[in-house]
């Protein structure tokens, strides 16, 4: 799984009327969103910060799903997701054989 992030910037020109005069002038509005996608997608995964949907997309793995819930993980922590999900979750469903959440301390190196 890949980490995206797409970036745009917005300039608003606004007019200001005052008492005896008018102003004008220009407003930046910059603009990110992340994307996601796992290598056998096609199409891109946009989260804009709602942790239901990035809940339902990671829900084969529950160590994620239980972070979010706990809010150790948040729109925020997105990179740390990903990465999370390739080193632990990735191929799998996110229990071990026994039917035991996999966390970050169970990895091995």
């Amino acid at each position: 799984m890949n980490l995206y992030a797409e970036y745009s910037q917005l300039n608003i020109p606004i007019i200001m009327p005052g008492k005896n005069s008018v102003g004008a002038g220009i407003v930046k509005h910059d603009k990110s969103n992340y994307l996601v996608r796992r290598d056998n997608e096609k199409e891109f995964t946009k989260f804009k910060g709602s942790k239901k949907k990035i809940s339902a997309y990671f829900n084969n793995c529950q160590g994620i799903v239980n972070k979010l819930a706990s809010n150790e993980f948040h729109i925020g922590t997105l990179r740390e997701i990903v990465d999370y999900y390739n080193e632990i979750c990735s191929g799998s469903d996110g229990y071990d054989d026994n039917g035991n959440t996999l966390a970050d301390e169970e990895i091995q190196d």
